[in-house]
């Protein structure tokens, strides 16, 4: 295989890694670094500056690459800011531009993840990744919806509080196989849950996985009617593919 490729591919190919592994040794210094620009958004965030917020997350975009802005940064920025707030540090204002612009940055990756091409063969419908209904917080399942983009699946984002009948319509409509939600408050799971058995019921087929902060146990009816979890706190790198 090695000698078809090529003299020339096979050198280019060689280049990039090294390329990459010289991006990845700057690791060292990757914590403080990471850590003081976490400081600055939030910061950002108490005075509502959306320029110095903005040029912090493009320092970030410039110094890290997307993975590990995704699976690592990402969560950590998220809990600060929460904690900030909670701590009565930033404004439900300075927590909302945060999520905003991070959920920006996050559709971005995830359609610059759709072009490049790469794709699993043998799946012929779309991953579904949306939110339960009430449910507004996205940037988990976004984050998800990336990851599975860039393990070649076709993704299907329907964003924050798809109605149950919605979401079995989409389901029916493109044959889906498999559908990932995410949930942050308990209650919120709760109000919602038995319409969310009764769905599972109807689409034994489908293959649902169910995140979020609210999911921390699992619900031995959920999954007697098919529901598979992603227990909080959940890494990115412990998803498990074969869920799909």
């Amino acid at each position: 295989e090695l000698a078809q490729i090529g003299r020339e591919q096979l050198l280019d190919a060689v280049t990039h890694s090294h390329r990459d592994l010289s991006s990845r040794a700057v690791t060292s210094s990757e914590p403080a670094v990471c850590e003081e620009i976490i400081f600055q958004i939030v910061n950002a965030a108490a005075e509502l500056d959306q320029q110095s917020l903005t040029r912090n997350l493009d320092e970030l975009f410039a110094s890290f690459s997307p993975d590990i802005i995704v699976y690592r940064i990402i969560p950590e920025l998220m809990q600060e800011t929460g904690d900030a707030w909670v701590a009565g540090k930033i404004s439900v204002a300075g927590e909302h531009m945060v999520s905003n612009v991070v959920e920006h940055r996050l559709r971005n990756l995830l359609e610059a993840g759709r072009r490049a091409g790469v794709s699993v063969s043998g799946v012929k419908s779309p991953v579904i990744c949306a939110c339960f209904p009430d449910e507004e917080h996205r940037i988990g399942v976004l984050s998800v919806a990336y990851f599975l983009v860039r393990q070649g699946y076709p993704v299907l984002y329907l964003g924050a509080s798809i109605p149950f009948g919605a979401l079995e319509n989409s389901i029916r409509q493109l044959h889906i196989q498999s559908v990932w939600l995410s949930v942050t408050r308990e209650e919120t799971l709760l109000s919602h849950r038995q319409q969310f058995i009764e769905l599972l019921v109807r689409n034994h087929q489908v293959r649902f996985t169910l995140g979020g902060q609210a999911v921390r146990a699992a619900d031995d009816e959920l999954t007697k009617a098919g529901c598979l979890f992603c227990l909080y706190p959940c890494r990115i790198s412990d998803i498990q593919l074969a869920n799909i």
